[in-house]
């Protein structure tokens, strides 16, 4: 059984998120700690986007930058929080974050996380 779901452009892996934290390991980087994560969305308006960010303020999402893409036709966001993840439970919520911004008309596009700042033990 693969674990793995597509929101348009993006692919959602279990088996990527475990691949990434093992290569970040093997390279003396730790991301099972407290990062920053930023995830990555996008709307056809600036209002949709906005709405969004709002629903999600209760969950401790900070907005990030808001930029159009797609030669203007939409307009990305960045949200970020303060976590720990394994890979599952980084799994776990970008189905959650997917789901959630389909049933506001906004595409999840991905994550970053701030790695370079907590190096392994």
């Amino acid at each position: 059984m693969t674990t793995q779901q597509s929101t348009n452009d993006y692919s959602i892996s279990l088996e990527n998120n475990i691949t990434l934290f093992n290569h970040a390991s093997t390279n003396g980087l730790n991301m099972e700690g407290v990062l920053t994560y930023t995830y990555l969305f996008s709307g056809p308006t600036m209002r949709s986007v906005k709405n969004f960010a709002n629903a999600l303020k209760k969950e401790k999402f900070v907005r990030g930058r808001r930029y159009p893409i797609c030669k203007g036709k939409k307009i990305a966001i960045e949200l970020k929080r303060k976590e720990a993840h394994t890979p599952h439970t980084l799994y776990e919520l970008e189905i959650k974050l997917a789901e959630f911004s389909l049933r506001h008309a906004v595409e999840y596009g991905g994550f970053e996380a701030d790695v370079y700042m907590n190096t392994a033990k």
